[in-house]
């Protein structure tokens, strides 16, 4: 809401005069009128205890009734024990989003900063700005750039996508690609955190693509952060690192960004990437796949059922009835022959195991397949008999956890001692190859954050293997 608009909503429930208001404040009664209709914002210079004043002059005008929907409008969110605060606080916000909408007047063309703030409708300006930038280059590709640090995303709150993609001008119609510059400190210092949004973001659908950089310098990564849309937009938020104090900058003119992003792309030129995006072909063919298996230590992290293990007659007999056609040297038969002997331990979500003993859901031969239930029996059967072996340390996830939810894992990942792949289980022939060991080491230290969970969120050994056998009985 904006300020006016906050503004008339305490008039309208208190019952204030506009004029007692003003009387209060010591205003002349048509500044109050100004500042209702979004004419003119207060000016707090000498006067930064404003919004306390009004929250004070409202609720000593309510009655009880007046006072209970003012306690249901402002304090219903638990955030404000305090009536007065809460008010304040909302003006305040209010206040800030009116700045932020404003038209300021700057030297620069076609820019604004906003000291002390967020430019509130930072998703509609990002949108506006990939939507032009495809219209006038006439391509369905849009390339943006980002320094925000990983560390700051939430893996459980994409709506920043979610609006993107969702809008009726973007959506199915373009092919975004972000460039993602990650700071290998922060990384080291935030590891829980960036693996959950590289298993988000690294493919969070057919429409985006990250691209991941490496940047091994030592400065302070939240100092600057910027987003930029190819030569259409700019935002840099400068934060002090001293005071805490935010500054956001957003510039719109064509000919600042061009040499910011002249600057930007020679730096990406020699950043290595994080991630390497590729054919399940290509994987096989350039012997990752060996070099992933001399490695040891074996580790799967699954969003949905995969063979883990499954024995080679099982696997020709499932290749005749739900692959049939698929050539005998295909990717996913060489994978499961040379992993189906090692020693392996498994992170699974509980519904990716739910949705297979239930309705047989699993990704074999490089697909979302449904499979027969005795197939499924055979599967959990061998299953059973190489846990019971200790060939096979399977831990079962909740899937909503602190570290990374079902709902946001957008791949399966397979990770040993110094290689690891992914695999998005809606494409059947993409593989992201990880680049870089240090992310291996980071990957495998999140997994056993996962292992290591509280007892809430995991079943692991003896209460696992119980669960795979309880769920074999009800077949």
């Amino acid at each position: 809401m904006t300020f006016g608009q906050t503004l008339k909503q305490l008039i309208s429930i208190s019952g204030v005069k506009s004029a007692h208001l003003a009387d209060a404040l010591g205003y002349d009664a048509s500044y109050i009128s100004r500042w209702a209709n979004d004419i003119k914002l207060p000016s707090l210079k000498n006067n930064d205890d404003l919004f306390l004043k009004i929250s004070d002059v409202v609720i000593a005008c309510c009655d009880d009734v007046s006072l209970d929907e003012l306690k249901l409008t402002y304090l219903s969110d638990g955030k404000f024990s305090n009536l007065q605060d809460a008010v304040a606080n909302a003006l305040n916000t209010a206040y800030a989003n009116s700045q932020a909408a404003a038209t300021l007047n700057t030297t620069a063309p076609n820019a604004i900063c906003l000291a002390g703030g967020f430019a509130r409708d930072i998703y509609k300006l990002f949108n506006a700005a990939i939507i032009q930038c495809a219209s006038e280059n006439r391509s369905d590709q849009v390339n943006c750039y980002t320094s925000t640090p990983l560390s700051l995303y939430s893996n459980k709150d994409s709506m920043f996508w979610e609006s993107t993609l969702t809008d009726p001008d973007i959506q199915d119609k373009l092919f975004i690609v972000m460039h993602q510059i990650i700071n290998m400190k922060d990384f080291a210092q935030n590891v829980d955190s960036y693996c959950a949004a590289i298993c988000t973001y690294a493919y969070y659908g057919p429409s985006i693509r990250y691209e991941f950089y490496m940047d091994e310098s030592e400065s302070d990564v939240y100092a600057v952060q910027f987003v930029v849309v190819e030569d259409h937009f700019l935002s840099q938020s400068i934060t002090s690192s001293f005071s805490g104090f935010h500054n956001q900058m957003i510039c719109t003119d064509r000919g600042v960004i061009l040499r910011y992003n002249i600057a930007l792309k020679k730096k990406l030129r020699v950043c290595p990437k994080l991630l390497e995006y590729c054919s399940i072909r290509e994987l096989s063919n350039n012997h990752f796949l060996y070099n992933y298996m001399i490695d040891g230590n074996i580790r799967f992290l699954l969003n949905v059922m995969h063979p883990i293990y499954m024995g080679d007659t099982l696997v020709a007999t499932a290749m005749a009835e739900y692959a049939p056609g698929l050539p005998e040297d295909d990717f996913q038969i060489f994978y499961n022959s040379l992993c189906a002997d090692a020693k392996k331990e498994v992170v699974i979500f509980k519904s990716a195991i739910l949705e297979y003993i239930y309705s047989g859901h699993i990704y074999l031969f490089g697909r979302l397949l449904t499979i027969r239930k005795e197939h499924r029996i055979e599967h959990l059967t061998q299953l059973l008999e190489i846990i019971e072996r200790g060939d096979c340390n399977l831990t079962i996830l909740n899937d909503d956890n602190p570290l990374l939810c079902r709902s946001d894992m957008r791949l399966s990942v397979y990770l040993s001692k110094d290689a690891a792949f992914a695999i998005p289980r809606t494409d059947n022939d993409l593989a992201i190859k990880f680049r870089s060991k240090r992310t291996v080491e980071h990957f495998n230290c999140f997994f056993e954050h996962l292992q290591g969970m509280n007892r809430e969120y995991i079943l692991n050994g003896k209460e696992a293997e119980d669960f795979v056998r309880r769920g074999l009985m009800r077949i």
